[in-house]
């Protein structure tokens, strides 16, 4: 295995001198009463959260498995210490990975690093349901970095494909808002987003919400089909019957583990996620979250 480059460790290493402890990763998160009202925030409105710390001990995703898909030897940081990373430290694991991309052509307002993927992600296509809705496709390095694990637990059930509704919802800027109640309503929007109160993760690029997983033969698994659904109950808790339900229970809940994302909101969340999974990195928190 290549060594780990100085700089990854360096941002790793960073973010990890305090111990947080991998197994009480949601201590710090809201209690119930206040969690759908969270759940509503991070769709909707701005979230809120400590300094990012972490286990040393748990810093990094192990993959028993690299050998047989030929995975990438990178290392996938949890999700806040990716938030963390500068943009030349993601781009170093993006190129580690062999992950290509570029840049879009047009603005893309409050993304840090705006990029288009070119190639799959450890050997699973990650695209658009509309390819040719190029806004649809725009993602934060860092949230590229933290679907290299998504990959790497995909490809090992056999997943050669994913597709989503989107990932960058943009904001519309005040001089394009249009004019009457609609045009103030959106440039109050554009000025609480210039405020860093950004609607969602979506404005940031850094949230996917994916609903179809194609297998090598050539099945394919749809949230809204094949989700078992148990309104408001522990994904993890819940008993699937079906071999769809059982990959999806699965991949959200040993993806929850990996803690590469903050946010993780399946079926069971709430209404507006009853035909997708809902995946993102919540900037400054150290709360991990699976509804």
């Amino acid at each position: 295995m290549k060594p780990v480059s100085a700089s990854i460790l360096m941002a790793i290493v960073f973010g990890c001198m305090v111990a947080f402890g991998a197994d009480r990763a949601t201590a710090t998160a809201p209690d119930k009463d206040g969690l759908d009202n969270l759940i509503h925030s991070l769709q909707y409105g701005e979230s809120s959260g400590s300094t990012a710390q972490d286990d040393p001990s748990a810093e990094t995703i192990s993959d028993s498995s690299q050998d047989t898909f030929a995975f990438s030897d990178v290392t996938v940081p949890h999700a806040h210490l990716t938030w963390q990373l500068s943009d030349a430290q993601c781009m170093e694991i993006l190129n580690k990975a062999d992950i290509k991309t570029h840049p879009p052509a047009f603005a893309t307002p409050f993304v840090k690093t705006p990029l288009l993927l070119d190639s799959d992600i450890e050997g699973v296509i990650i695209d658009s349901k509309w390819p040719q809705k190029q806004m649809r496709r725009v993602m934060d390095c860092r949230l590229i970095v933290s679907l290299i694990q998504l990959a790497r637990r995909a490809r090992q059930a056999g997943v050669v494909k994913i597709e989503y509704y989107s990932t960058w919802r943009p904001i519309t800027v005040a001089s394009d808002c249009p004019d009457g109640v609609r045009g103030l309503r959106c440039r109050q929007t554009f000025e609480r987003a210039q405020a860093g109160k950004l609607p969602s993760q979506h404005s940031r690029a850094t949230a996917i919400d994916m609903r179809w997983f194609t297998f090598e033969d050539g099945s394919v698994v749809d949230v809204l089909e094949h989700y078992e659904m148990n309104f408001h109950e522990p994904p993890c808790d819940d008993h699937p019957i079906t071999r769809e339900g059982q990959f999806l229970q699965q991949l959200a809940c040993d993806l929850h583990g990996d803690r590469v994302f903050n946010v993780m909101l399946t079926p069971n969340a709430d209404r507006d996620h009853v035909n997708h999974f809902h995946f993102d990195i919540t900037p400054n928190v150290t709360w991990y979250i699976l509804r």
